[in-house]
C-alpha cells in the first residue's frame, strides 16, 4: 500500500505528463482518500502527516486545491509556524 506522499507524487507526475485525463476517476478517489484520511469525516485543516517536509505539504495543498477541495490558505502558514517553533527550540 502506498503512503499518501507517494500517491500525491504519482498523481503529480501523471498530470505533468499530460495523461491525467486517462485516470480521472482513480486520481479523484486517491485525492478523496488523502483529503478524508480514510475516515467518514473529511479534514478541514490539511497539514501533511510529515510536518517536516515542505514539499509534501505544498504538493498536497496544490493538488487538492486544483481538484476543487476546500483547503485553507493557512495550511502553509501552519507549516512555517511549526518549523519556526522547532528552530527556536534548537537555539
Amino acid at each position: 500500500m502506498m503512503i499518501s506522499t507517494e500517491k500525491l507524487h504519482l498523481i503529480d507526475v501523471v498530470e505533468r505528463l499530460g495523461i491525467g485525463y486517462h485516470f480521472e476517476a482513480e486520481i479523484e478517489e486517491q485525492l478523496r482518500q488523502v483529503y478524508c484520511d480514510g475516515t467518514s469525516r473529511c479534514k478541514k485543516d490539511i497539514i501533511s502527516d510529515e510536518k517536516d517536509h515542505l514539499f509534501t505539504t505544498a504538493l498536497q495543498f496544490r493538488l487538492l486545491r486544483q481538484h476543487g477541495y476546500n483547503v485553507p490558505c493557512g495550511t502553509i502558514s501552519a507549516f512555517i509556524l511549526h518549523m519556526v517553533t522547532r528552530i527556536y527550540i534548537i537555539l
